[in-house]
């Protein structure tokens, strides 16, 4: 079976089954446009096969992580943006995840650096793709979810948003600032209702980002 290592996190703990990692999520989740901080939507707990999983995913959101197995798989999750981190490395045939690059390496026999991506993280401060500074631990991608088979322990990760924009929109200038102003405010409405009244400490750069968000 696959092994499972979870930090302990004071801000946003994993909830759910984590003793044996049947179904586990971590963060903010939006299920179906209702925001779950504490529980889990009760019909994540009815998932049976992948299929199911494949067809829950549409309706997840928001800065989460998940965890679950399900009928001889292991599945393992993280949001379009990769807010959570997770890990995983297979040794000797047996597959071990964690949401910490500290907890996976301390179960290889040796450090096995990779040389490219310590010379990546020089030049650029980031590791490309999935490459970490450890040649047997990979990370997850933003808009990925990797399914291990408990029997033949192969890792199979799947693309599920690229952000890629393939459409073609015909419509004129106006329209499109006036869509772009409404997506706007629909993830800053999303982040106000997920607050529930805590306060905010906002870090300033003076970049745009960072004005766009005050």
């Amino acid at each position: 079976m696959t092994k499972v290592y979870f930090q302990k996190h004071e801000v946003f703990p994993w909830r759910g089954d984590v003793e044996t990692g049947s179904l586990c999520v971590r963060g903010g989740l939006y299920y179906k446009g209702v925001y779950y901080d504490q529980e889990i939507p009760e019909s994540l707990y009815h998932m049976s096969s992948l299929q199911d999983f494949q067809a829950e995913l549409p309706y997840l959101s928001g800065h989460y992580a998940l965890i679950c197995r399900i009928s001889g798989k292991t599945v393992v999750c993280t949001n379009r943006i990769g807010i959570y981190p997770l890990f995983y490395s297979v040794k000797d045939k047996e597959v071990m995840v964690s949401d910490s690059f500290e907890l996976l390496e301390q179960q290889q026999d040796q450090i096995q650096k990779d040389d490219m991506a310590l010379m990546e993280f020089v030049t650029s401060q980031m590791t490309i793709g999935d490459r970490t500074f450890h040649q047997n631990i990979r990370v997850l991608q933003a808009g990925q979810y990797a399914v291990i088979d408990e029997n033949t322990h192969a890792v199979e990760i799947i693309d599920y948003d690229l952000h890629i924009h393939t459409e073609r929109y015909t419509d004129d200038e106006k329209w499109l600032i006036a869509e772009h102003n409404r997506v706007v405010d629909d993830v800053f409405q999303r982040m106000i209702n997920s607050l529930r009244g805590r306060k905010v400490l906002l870090f300033l750069s003076g970049g745009y980002d960072s004005r766009l968000v005050a």
